[in-house]
């Protein structure tokens, strides 16, 4: 640890900032729900566990920037599988970073139009659209797709097809001042892609990347229209991989990703992972998986472990220096024809997971241990917690583990700042 302190004292005072900051000043308070107090919890084992000094370094630094200079914008990426399309999870942990006075959330981040290929859509963004648009997604084996970091892909031949997505259901407040389009541009036979806006509000700049297109807004907008537009003979498709609702704002993004029926290998399949996280370019990955490679009878953990690393070192190549977190699957049941059973495989998923993030530097969240471990799913759905097929929780039950998790989050933020005093 003691590296680390000297290269955070010279890190700061090359910026200009005074190293007494780093704990002289008095702790601000943390405004966010608690998780209450259910006796089948582990609170005790809820922590972030961290197996190097610097597992988390990056995020934190930035957060700790964040929070007294108010002069950045960072970034945190989660990818999972159904337990993070709903957004139910994820977006508790949002609504946390948004309820503490430490860091203000500015920008929606990366969505996907999932109602515009008829599945599950998260509740806090509407999505409206025009055209036929198919859906493509990496857990199904018939489908095949340039697929990016989503995971899943819209396809349409419409001409003229529209989506738009509008991040402000309730009163969220996110100020659209950019955003980035990603689909298959280097396709000769793609559409064009454009936005459509009010009169005064027009687009300021564009910009194409490999990828994606860039369109930064003269005004801020609180919704965005995007159209296709064919401008060449041969174009007639075009392939919609997300896209994200940026703010020019300092503060906080929680983007979250997710595929209904998604394990570790059909993420595998996703050709333009590595391009799509070299342009987002988060502080933090989150990863949630393991739920559905564990729930075949026939689980095979060693496919399990090697897969997860593969994938693990994807993202270390794309991204050498950004911090990542994993988490352990919740406890569940496994299904036969005509009953479930508690199952010992996410047991022995959580312990592939806890072993990556050992060997490769990681910090991991052990939420299978926290919610009691093997068999807890029946106290959970005995607690209104977990639903019938005792694999999903309902949405008290994840709200109960977005509050967990931010828990989690904010006291190894907290013992950060402690270590470099």
């Amino acid at each position: 640890m003691k590296n680390v302190l000297l290269f955070v004292s010279s890190w700061m005072l090359c910026l200009g900032v005074p190293f007494t900051l780093w704990g002289q000043a008095a702790e601000p308070e943390s405004f966010f729900t608690s998780s209450g107090n259910f006796p089948f919890i582990n609170y005790e084992r809820n922590e972030f566990k961290s197996f190097s000094d610097s597992a988390l370094f990056h995020i934190f630094s930035q957060l700790y920037f964040l929070e007294k200079r108010n002069d950045r914008q960072v970034h945190i990426m989660h990818l999972g599988d159904s337990h993070i399309q709903a957004d139910i999870f994820t977006g508790a942990v949002r609504e946390q970073f948004r309820a503490d006075n430490r860091f203000p959330v500015t920008a929606r981040g990366f969505v996907f139009p999932y109602r515009a290929v008829r599945t599950t859509n998260p509740f806090n963004y509407y999505v409206s659209y025009t055209g036929k648009w198919e859906k493509k997604w990496i857990a199904s084996s018939r489908h095949h797709s340039q697929w990016g970091l989503s995971g899943i892909s819209g396809h349409t031949h419409s001409n003229g097809a529209t989506i738009q997505v509008n991040p402000n259901t309730k009163e969220e407040g996110f100020e659209i001042q950019k955003v980035k389009v990603f689909y298959t541009n280097a396709d000769p036979q793609s559409y064009d892609v454009n936005i459509e806006t009010n009169p005064g509000n027009f687009v300021s700049g564009t910009m194409e990347g490999e990828g994606f297109k860039e369109f930064v807004f003269h005004k801020p907008q609180n919704k965005v229209k995007i159209f296709l537009d064919k401008t060449e003979a041969m174009q007639n498709q075009f392939v919609m991989q997300g896209m994200t609702l940026e703010s020019n704002l300092p503060g906080v993004t929680y983007s979250a990703s997710g595929v209904n029926g998604a394990d570790v290998k059909s993420y595998l399949r996703c050709v333009d992972f590595e391009k799509n996280l070299q342009v987002l370019n988060p502080d933090l990955i989150v990863i949630s998986l393991g739920t559905n490679d564990a729930f075949p009878y026939r689980f095979d953990a060693g496919l399990f472990e090697a897969h997860y690393r593969s994938l693990l070192s994807q993202i270390k190549q794309a991204l050498p220096n950004v911090s990542i977190l994993l988490t352990t699957p919740g406890d569940g049941f496994r299904r036969s024809r005509r009953r479930r059973y508690p199952s010992k495989n996410f047991g022995i998923a959580t312990e592939i997971v806890v072993k990556l993030a050992r060997e490769m530097d990681l910090a991991v969240w052990d939420f299978y241990t926290i919610m009691g471990g093997y068999k807890a799913i029946e106290t959970w759905y005995e607690n209104g917690l977990a639903q019938r097929d005792k694999l999903h929780l309902t949405q008290k039950g994840y709200q109960l583990q977005g509050r967990l998790f931010y828990e989690a989050f904010d006291q190894a933020y907290k013992q950060f700042k402690v270590n470099l005093r």
